[in-house]
């Protein structure tokens, strides 16, 4: 996800690997959710609109975000 904190500038379109979902130029604004009751506490990564309506959104457990250790 690549959203500021609150997106109503049009940039251009550049290439990016790690875009999730399609182009919307409307404004909004991220929220990063945290379920720390699981096992492996889950991670919400959410664009909303000016509504507060999800608009996309990734999950992550947290243990994919752990360094790995070299063998």
């Amino acid at each position: 996800m690549t959203e500021g904190s609150v997106a109503k500038v049009k940039f251009a379109d550049w290439p990016n690997r790690h875009r999730l979902g399609t182009r919307d130029w409307t404004t909004s604004f991220g929220v990063i959710e945290f379920d720390w009751r699981r096992k492996d506490p889950l991670i919400r990564l959410q664009i909303r609109d000016d509504d507060g309506d999800l608009c996309l959104q990734k999950k992550v457990p947290l243990s994919e975000l752990q360094p790995k250790r070299m063998p």
